[in-house]
This record gives structure tokens, C-alpha cells and sequence, in this order.
């Protein structure tokens, strides 16, 4: 398989920038300097503010755990576990509210004004090279498109699809399409 396969078991956590959890950064482009698209899990631990992140808007799905409910500037969303991902401004100061016990989360940021990523659940299908995708359960199993070369993955693992390649998948995930100019 030619897809980029990143454990979250390898991946050391980080404290946020906030300093109220943690979190562990899968994918970033460019790997330095000013990003353009960001894939990170997060393990909150409690209630409190997101932190802030100027000119990127993100995407925030419920990886294990109840949920939680966001309060910010114009909006309140519940985040639930099997739920769509919800899309906000980096910019605006968020509350997160636990609803019951610890959450891990899959959050997603892109440069406002560039490329819009929309990632979405799916549970099964292709994703074209330059896309992710984000394992959101144990078993999900992701091949390249005839080659019959299976990887089986766990909750939180990624895997950035090569340029030029096909990657079929199986199980649900959290996958994010190359934008197209």
C-alpha cells in the first residue's frame, strides 16, 4: 500500500495551546510555517474554552466518549459520537461542555480563504489521492485500489492518500477529498 499510514498510537501527546488538554497532531501541511490544513485527536478532559486559532476554520467530530456541547459567538451545536462533524470559525471563542465524562475528538483546521476541506463521516468507499482519511472505529480496513494490499486500522488512525493514487475503505471514517481549484 502506497497510502501514508500514521499510527495515533505513535504520535506523543501535546499540551494545547490553551493549555486545557491535550492533543496529538497527525498531519499538518506545511510540516512548519503558516498551515494550510491541520488533522489532530484530542482527548478532553474537561469543560472549559477551545482554544484560538486566527484566519482557520475548523471541523470537530466525537471520536469516543458522550460528546459535547459548544457554545460560541452566534451558535450552540451538540457534538455526538456517530454524528456529523461540525464546522466552526478558529477565531471565535468557544466554551466546550462535556455532557458526561472525558471525550477524544477529531479536529480539523484549514487556512480560511484557501482550499475548503469538508470532511465527512462515511462508511465505506474511494477517496482519491491528495484526501485522509480518519479511522473512526477499530476495524477499519483501507486497501489501494486493485492491488489487494489491505491495512487495518484503529480509532484515530490516518492515512494521507497519495497523488495519483486510489484508496478504497471499509468501516466508518472521517475522510476529507482534495479540494479541487
Amino acid at each position: 500500500m502506497s497510502g501514508r499510514v500514521i499510527r495515533l498510537s505513535g504520535i506523543q501527546p501535546q499540551a494545547w495551546k490553551n493549555g486545557g488538554g491535550r492533543t496529538r497532531e497527525l498531519w499538518r501541511v506545511p510540516s512548519v510555517g503558516a498551515l494550510t490544513l491541520r488533522i489532530s485527536v484530542a482527548d478532553v478532559g474537561a469543560s472549559g474554552p477551545f482554544s484560538i486559532f486566527p484566519g482557520l476554520d475548523r471541523s470537530i467530530s466525537v471520536l469516543s466518549g458522550e460528546g459535547f456541547r459548544l457554545d460560541g459567538q452566534g451558535f450552540t451545536a451538540t457534538v455526538l459520537p456517530g454524528g456529523d462533524p461540525f464546522e466552526f470559525r478558529g477565531d471565535v471563542p468557544v466554551e466546550c461542555t462535556l455532557l458526561d465524562g472525558p471525550v477524544r475528538d477529531v479536529n480539523v483546521m484549514w487556512a480560511r480563504g484557501g482550499a475548503r476541506w469538508c470532511p465527512a463521516r462515511r462508511r465505506e468507499g474511494c477517496l482519491a489521492g491528495g484526501g485522509f482519511l480518519v479511522a473512526l472505529g477499530d476495524g477499519v480496513v483501507v486497501g489501494m485500489a486493485g492491488r489487494g494490499v489491505e491495512q487495518h486500522l484503529s480509532a484515530g488512525d490516518t492515512v494521507i492518500v497519495e497523488p495519483g493514487e486510489v484508496m478504497e475503505f471499509f468501516g466508518e471514517a472521517l475522510v476529507g477529498e482534495a479540494p479541487r481549484p
